[in-house]
């Protein structure tokens, strides 16, 4: 492993990880053109906030960030509404009950994205559709 620059002196570069994972989450922002609001699984608000501060993803046009819970959206006027989730089934049942909520609030047209953290579920997204 001593090539890749993950381990030096048999420690491992936080620091590299830290920058592949921020590019990886700004490549995935970057896709989406538009204001944003990122819709937060609890569980992941702390280790992105590891990763990448408030005042990054603004420069990326991320204006809003809200929890994921039952009780729906904030109203925004964003573009694009990103889900930042872990894989589980019960997030999918909440990411779609926030969808249906906005379905029937209508209004400004939005595009909708999921961001899987460590890795997308084939289960999860058939689950969602």
């Amino acid at each position: 492993m001593g090539s890749t620059g993950h381990l030096s002196n048999g420690k491992l570069n936080l620091n590299l990880l830290r920058d592949y994972y921020r590019r990886e989450l700004l490549e995935l922002l970057d896709k989406c053109l538009g204001s944003k609001a990122l819709v937060w699984d609890d569980a992941l608000t702390g280790p992105f906030g590891l990763i990448a501060e408030y005042s990054l993803l603004k420069e990326h046009e991320v204006e809003k960030m809200f929890p994921l819970s039952d009780k729906g959206l904030p109203p925004s006027n964003v573009q694009n509404i990103i889900f930042v989730t872990r894989p589980k089934l019960q997030l999918m049942e909440q990411i779609a009950q926030n969808l249906l909520q906005e379905e029937h609030k209508g209004g400004f047209r939005k595009e909708y994205h999921i961001i899987f953290v460590p890795r997308k579920s084939l289960l999860c997204e058939k689950k969602l559709k």
